[in-house]
Order: C-alpha cells, then sequence, then structure tokens
C-alpha cells in the first residue's frame, strides 16, 4: 500500500470516527420515525441537527486534513492492517446502519405501513380542484362535475358507494360538499373518487382516487337521477318558502340512490318533464320506491319536513340488480379503518354500527362525519356532520362500543403527541371529552403535563383501564381506572 492510498484512508477512517457514526445512527433513526409516524415539528429539529452537524465535521475535517498534508504535519501513525481493519469495520456499521433504516423507511412507505404512505398516497391520487360553478341555482349538480372533469377523466356513468350529500345558503351559494362515488374507466375498470369540500376551509374541492376492483355497478347506486332531478326541480322556490316562514338560512340536498320509504311523507313525484306525477306510479304494495332526492333543512328536520323529489321515470327491480351491488366485508366487534378512504368503522353486531366517514383529507389531519347503519354497513345515515371540534386537525385511530348506548371514540393529533378521547352513553346521539386531571397523579409524577396522549380504555371486568402517555408510541405510560364506566378516574400505579 502507497503512502498516499494509506493517508486517504486514514483520511476517511478519522472521518467516519464512532461519534460520527452514532450521530449518522441517531439521524436516520429520527428520519425514520418521522417516515412512520410523522410528527415534522417533533422529529424535524432532530434531523436538520444531525445533518448540520455532520456537514460541519466534514468540512472542519476536510479543511483541516489538507492543511496539515499540505504543511507534511499529517502522517501515517496506526499501523497498516489496523488501519485496514477500522476503516473496513467503520464502512460496515455505515453500511448496515443505511441498510436497516432503508428498509424501514422504504416499508412505511408501501400500503398503509405508515405516515409516509398516507402522504404519498395523498400526493399521487389526491387533486385540488377549484370549485367555479358554485351556484347550485345556476350550475345544479352537473356544474360540480364539469369542474372536476376539467382536471380528471370522469367515467361517463357514476354510482354511489354511500351518498351524496351538499349544503348551500339561501343565494345558492354552495358551502360543503361530500360523495364517494365510482364508475368504470375505459379499461373496464371500476375507479371511486372521495369528493370533498368545505367552502370555509378552501374555495378547492378535494378529489381522492383510489382503483375500487373489478365487479358489476349497482343500478341502485346510480346519480343520473340526481343530475336530472336537480335540473328539473325549482329548489330556489321552496328555499325562499322557508326562509320566509322560518327563517332557515342553511339547506342541504341529501341523495342515496334507489330508497324504499313506507310511508309517502314528504314524496313529490316528478316526471321527465318536470311536471309532478301522480303518487302511485311509486307504490307498490304500501311501499313508495324509487330514486329519491331529498331537500331539507340541517338540524330542523323535525319541523321543517324534508321533500322528497321522487323520478317517476326510472323504475328498478332491486331482485334484478342485487348480484351487482359492491360486496363489503364488514368486520363485528372490532374497529376498523377503510383503505379505501380511511374511514373508520365500528359495528356491535350484524346490523347495529357506527362511522366516522372522511369528508376532508388534507396535510395528515382528516374530517369526518359522524354515521351510524342499522344493516351492517349496506346504509349509511348521518348524525353529526362535525361530530368534534374543528381545533382537532387529526385522524381517528379507533371506535369501541359496548352496547347500544356506550362507547369511545379515540382523535390522535396530526403529530400523533396527544390524542382526545370522547365518551357516548346515548349511542353516540352526543359525546363528552374524557379529562384526566394532573390534581389525582401522585406528587411522584415528574412534569405531569407532558402526558397528553390518552390511551382507548380496555375493560377487565367492571373496571376500565386506560394510560396517558408522552406520545402516542411510548412503552411507559400512566395507568387509570374507572368503577363508574368512565365518569370518574383513579390513578392505577405505585406512588
Amino acid at each position: 500500500m502507497g503512502e498516499k492510498t494509506a493517508l486517504r484512508i486514514k483520511y476517511w477512517a478519522i472521518l467516519l470516527n464512532p461519534i460520527f457514526l452514532i450521530l449518522y445512527f441517531y439521524g436516520m433513526q429520527t428520519l425514520y420515525k418521522l417516515c412512520m409516524y410523522g410528527g415534522i415539528r417533533r422529529h424535524l429539529s432532530g434531523i436538520a441537527g444531525c445533518g448540520i452537524l455532520g456537514i460541519v465535521w466534514i468540512f472542519i475535517w476536510t479543511y483541516l486534513y489538507f492543511v496539515k498534508k499540505k504543511r507534511g504535519e499529517f502522517k501515517e501513525s496506526v499501523k497498516k492492517q489496523l488501519l485496514i481493519f477500522i476503516f473496513c469495520l467503520e464502512i460496515l456499521v455505515l453500511v448496515g446502519i443505511t441498510g436497516y433504516f432503508g428498509i424501514k423507511i422504504v416499508d412505511s412507505g408501501q400500503g398503509y405501513t405508515g405516515k409516509l404512505s398516507r402522504k404519498i398516497n395523498e400526493w399521487i391520487y389526491s387533486r385540488k380542484i377549484e370549485l367555479v360553478h358554485n351556484n347550485i341555482y345556476d350550475d345544479g349538480i352537473e356544474g360540480i362535475f364539469n369542474d372536476i372533469g376539467t382536471k380528471l377523466d370522469l367515467p361517463k356513468e357514476l354510482y354511489l358507494v354511500n351518498s351524496f350529500s351538499l349544503r348551500f345558503d339561501t343565494d345558492g351559494t354552495i358551502t360543503d360538499i361530500y360523495s364517494f362515488f365510482y364508475g368504470k374507466n375505459k379499461k373496464g375498470e371500476r375507479e371511486s373518487f372521495l369528493l370533498s369540500y368545505d367552502s370555509g376551509k378552501s374555495d378547492k374541492m378535494t378529489i381522492t382516487m383510489e382503483n375500487y376492483g373489478k365487479g358489476g355497478c349497482a343500478e341502485t347506486k346510480n346519480m343520473n337521477s340526481l343530475f336530472r332531478i336537480i335540473e328539473l326541480t325549482d329548489i330556489q322556490s321552496e328555499v325562499k318558502a322557508w326562509n320566509t316562514a322560518y327563517g332557515a338560512e342553511e339547506f342541504g340536498i341529501l341523495y342515496y340512490g334507489y330508497r324504499t320509504f313506507d310511508a309517502p311523507v314528504g314524496i313529490r313525484v316528478l316526471n321527465s318533464d318536470g311536471s309532478e306525477g301522480e303518487l302511485d306510479r311509486v307504490e307498490k304494495d304500501g311501499k313508495y320506491s324509487g330514486y329519491a332526492v331529498s331537500l331539507y333543512v340541517p338540524d330542523r328536520e323535525e319541523i321543517i319536513e324534508p321533500i322528497r323529489y321522487m323520478d317517476g321515470w326510472s323504475q328498478v327491480l332491486i331482485e334484478d340488480t342485487q348480484e351487482e351491488e359492491p360486496e363489503y366485508t364488514y368486520v363485528i366487534g372490532k374497529s376498523t379503518s377503510l383503505q379505501t378512504n380511511g374511514s373508520i368503522y365500528y359495528l356491535l353486531n350484524e346490523k347495529l354500527g357506527w362511522q366516522l366517514a372522511v369528508t376532508e383529507a388534507a396535510l395528515g389531519s382528516r374530517w369526518y362525519e359522524w354515521q351510524t347503519t342499522e344493516d351492517g354497513g349496506k346504509t349509511w345515515k348521518s348524525v353529526q356532520p362535525s361530530p368534534f371540534p374543528e381545533e382537532l386537525h387529526g385522524v381517528a385511530e379507533e371506535i369501541k362500543f359496548w352496547d347500544e348506548q356506550f362507547g369511545f371514540v379515540l382523535m390522535g393529533g396530526a403529530s400523533e403527541t396527544h390524542s382526545e378521547l370522547y365518551m357516548t352513553n346515548d349511542g353516540a346521539a352526543s359525546f363528552t371529552r374524557v379529562k384526566i386531571s394532573e390534581s389525582i397523579m401522585p406528587d411522584t409524577i415528574e412534569n405531569p403535563d407532558e402526558y397528553i396522549y390518552i390511551s382507548m380504555p380496555e375493560q377487565e371486568g367492571n373496571i376500565l383501564k386506560l394510560e396517558l402517555r408522552r406520545e402516542k408510541y411510548d412503552n411507559v405510560g400512566l395507568p387509570f381506572e374507572s368503577a363508574d364506566t368512565g365518569q370518574t378516574w383513579e390513578y392505577a400505579g405505585e406512588e
């Protein structure tokens, strides 16, 4: 080995010294945690600090090396064999650290494994599209989809996965949209689209796209009647009447596709030319069926009777379309997230269940609508459009119910350093936040205000148990118990 080669090896051996490798290990570990769990504010300072220190060290040592070499002060002082051994060992450690965390970072970007995968999915599959046709009186529903069509190639025939929901004010300005729909592309594959819009947050709609798999389309969920009914109906006159009589200022449109009602309350049958049809056109065996669009006043349905405009020109034989319905296998007794759109649900039994349906997604956070089902997930009914405080921007982590009335919902903050737990005793008609007071913690606990992540309760006999942690993935937390179904909590650890 020549002297120049030996000096170069010595340069690299000192550059990759144990302190540098420890710094590199910590930086890669922190980068992995960021990719897996998120929390930019919590992890970015660590990554940036390691990067800056590493770059500074490289510049300083490189400068010293060349200065000493030029002056003839940098000499080989270690045996060549030992120098080669140290250098090879450092390279192996460097490669090992890079490979280990590199694989874990790549895994965090696969499927729905980690935060990185969710961000990648948002970048690839989400689009922001300006809502130009934002007046329901002037533009109807088709104006919304015309705007979407300027950026996306939508299928010609569209079908609902769950519902189409829209809200607007007195002058017809659209304020809120939510829908999850699908259709077949040119290759015959089903593609789904999650549509959300909130005028209070942005003038753009968010569209999240997914591959919906193979199979047929449910004709009972066809959206054609939605477009046609809104086009034929004088919604503005109805809204003006409600505004004059009741002072209503917010209005809603809801469409589930083909529906059956036990009574003709609020039903108005429409002919294809817009004239009012006879009720017997949609009546069979004492029930009333058809594609129905509901016009209503949110939160005042008991006072102001909704109008159900029913398509009188299209009838569907349900028995002929059952095999075309998209099939879902809902898990009973376990909080489950839908990979198609990130909604989370919990079924108590074969019929009753609850769901937090995603209405908007951005920057690692989700906004939800609280829904319930009484038919095992075939249909979902909106209960609360915004069940939790707007300032809580994060992701629903878990839903758990013990019976038809008593249950919990765990909401995690976007940084995953804190969470909020909500409890209901009335079947999710209302929620109260579960708070653990610092006053019940023993004095031996240092910095009790740092324990801001609360876990989902578990039940042992008649006792509910949970933990407070500093962040979601802490291995150690403070245990608490409740013997009165969550009304009060006591510290359960050693003081």
